[in-house]
């Protein structure tokens, strides 16, 4: 939740413990927790991460994310897999993934339980996400596990057994101020880790904050290395070269920036060097530009694919394909709000760039509207008019699939079929396959988009 005024601090905690006292009482699937306390006296459990920072701002909490102190990674195991499923996922250093009885992980956020943790860059780790190296003891203070995170607000943790909170780099007083700040030295974190840098700018977005000053200005730095490649090139008998910053971490953050606020995302974006780098097009644009991001705040539906093609409407449409075939914005899950498939942002961003597209669309023939911009894009496309402005034939664009989709007995586009088979054609006008019946195929189409053909033995009797 977030104040025009900053709480007071007192009041933070409050709430917070009030909140997480509440949720510990009557969540099912945190139902383990004193039962391991009480089973292990010996042991300290504590959540952390973002679910104390989002149970600070009374924001849904999804996961949950707990440390264990005090007792042997083989204890925990076997004392949750008598509860529910348990999984190892990092077997270096302690992490598992808890699946409580009756809540399997495909209904429900797995539960993370690790050991204290201590990470340090690997030799010679140019800053990847994945370049380190990591440790878990049992007895270490949770406050060292703490200090590798990356930004104050996720530097907290709550002691179930005590109930008192742990807060050593004053996560609630950035909290307060809303405000994304790096923990210890900001630089140094950013190196160890360049994908941060596009978290800061993600997680400002998603919570309204602003990101503080010395750190901005280190991601402002470090933004320069964010195409560091390793490795070497397979003709010289050595291994293919990598990007050290991960492009499927890099296109995740930036699309979940982009989806909750694509406008103040992108200035973000460009003020970090973040564009200046990975799209260095849509940054020339925006300093010729100063009010080119401007359309994006007027999206009605935000979805990635529309908001890259806006981003990219200015620029060549080869280039376009060059920036996005470079990223992986397509590698998330089928169906998931980050995926944007590029072949469907290059069809959009075409579009937009042919200014002369919107009208040469409303004018094809029924059937090539449909196919090549109903079922397609039309969406889209109209919802990216409307924002840049052009309400006009955006609204001209959308009354014609409306007429259609009226014309078909349908509500919306994904409902329509065609009357006719091509079979259907041949029987009744007794003809062999051929181009022909293709042309009559489209006729067929035409005729039941505009109405003049309501069942398909009307339409096949106009035909005749």
């Amino acid at each position: 939740m977030q104040h025009d005024t900053p709480p007071r601090y007192e009041n933070l905690l409050e709430t917070f413990l009030e909140k997480i006292k509440d949720v510990l009482e009557h969540e099912p699937t945190l139902a383990f927790c004193q039962d391991f306390l009480r089973d292990y006296p010996q042991a300290e459990l504590f959540l952390v991460g973002g679910s104390v920072r989002d149970f600070f701002l009374q924001r849904k909490n999804k996961d949950f994310d707990f440390i264990i102190r005090g007792v042997e990674a083989t204890s925990i195991e076997k004392w949750f897999k008598e509860r529910g499923d348990i999984n190892l996922v990092g077997s270096h250093f302690g992490v598992f993934k808890f699946s409580p009885n009756g809540f399997p992980a495909n209904q429900f956020e797995a539960i993370d339980l690790a050991l204290p943790r201590t990470e340090h860059a690997t030799e010679g780790s140019l800053g990847g996400y994945k370049d380190f190296e990591m440790q878990s003891d049992p007895s270490l203070p949770v406050e060292t596990d703490l200090s590798r995170r990356d930004f104050t607000i996720n530097a907290m943790a709550f002691d179930i057994r005590s109930s008192k909170l742990l807060d050593p780099f004053h996560g609630q007083k950035d909290l307060q101020q809303k405000m994304i700040r790096a923990v210890g030295v900001p630089l140094e974190r950013f190196s160890e880790d360049m994908t941060r840098m596009l978290r800061a700018i993600r997680q400002a977005t998603q919570l309204g904050f602003e990101i503080e000053p010395e750190t901005f200005q280190a991601i402002q730095t470090k933004m320069a290395d964010i195409n560091l490649m390793k490795g070497e090139n397979k003709e010289k008998g050595g291994q293919e070269k990598k990007y050290v910053a991960a492009r499927e971490v890099i296109a995740k953050e930036m699309a979940k920036a982009l989806i909750h606020d694509p406008q103040k995302a992108s200035e973000l974006f460009y003020a970090s060097g973040a564009f200046r780098e990975l799209f260095p097009e849509i940054h020339d644009l925006r300093t010729a530009q100063p009010e080119y991001f401007s359309p994006l705040g007027q999206l009605k539906n935000k979805n990635s694919e529309t908001i890259l093609a806006l981003l990219l409407r200015e620029v060549d449409p080869n280039l376009a394909a060059k920036r996005l075939r470079s990223h992986q914005f397509e590698n998330a899950p089928p169906g998931s709000p980050l995926r944007a498939e590029t072949r469907q942002v290059l069809a959009i961003q075409k579009f937009l760039f042919d200014k002369t597209s919107p009208q040469t669309t409303l004018s094809l023939p029924p059937h090539l509207f449909y196919r090549t911009f109903m079922a397609t894009y039309g969406a889209n496309f109209i919802n990216a008019l409307h924002a840049l402005g052009q309400h006009v034939i955006a609204n001209q664009l959308d009354q014609r699939q409306q007429d259609f989709c009226k014309n078909c007995g349908v509500e919306n586009v994904s409902q329509m079929r065609s009357l006719v088979t091509g079979k259907e054609v041949m029987e009744a006008l007794h003809l062999s396959p051929g181009p022909k019946v293709g042309a009559l195929l489209q006729q067929a189409f035409d005729l039941q988009l505009t109405g003049q053909g309501k069942t398909k033995e009307e339409i096949l009797k106009k035909l005749s």
